[in-house]
């Protein structure tokens, strides 16, 4: 009777380094794919400042083909015609030049 063998117990859940290696597996899959990330961001900002000048260059364009020239092509007047992207933020510098 003494060399009866009792049935082993069956351990419900995660023992601790189980839980400590998958955090660790985690954080470095997050490490690893925070530059690509950045790297997205930076190229669809960059894209949008190209989509952003060529409505501007077109814009001036027309303006051009209108007039024959670019007078009163100012900032001020390009903003409130709606020639200007909206998406564009501008922060016009007085420069103290006067026409």
């Amino acid at each position: 009777m003494l060399n009866k063998k009792l049935p082993k117990k069956k351990k419900k859940g995660f023992a601790l380094t189980e839980v400590l290696l998958s955090v660790a597996v985690i954080v470095i899959i997050g490490i690893a794919a925070y530059p690509l990330y950045q790297n997205s961001r930076t190229s669809s900002t960059v894209e949008q400042m190209a989509n952003e000048i060529t409505q501007i260059s077109t814009n001036l364009q027309k303006v051009y083909n209108g007039q024959g020239n670019y007078n009163g092509a100012s900032l001020d007047v390009l903003k409130n015609t709606g020639l200007l992207p909206d998406t564009l933020k501008i922060s016009v510098v007085d420069t103290g030049i006067r026409q």
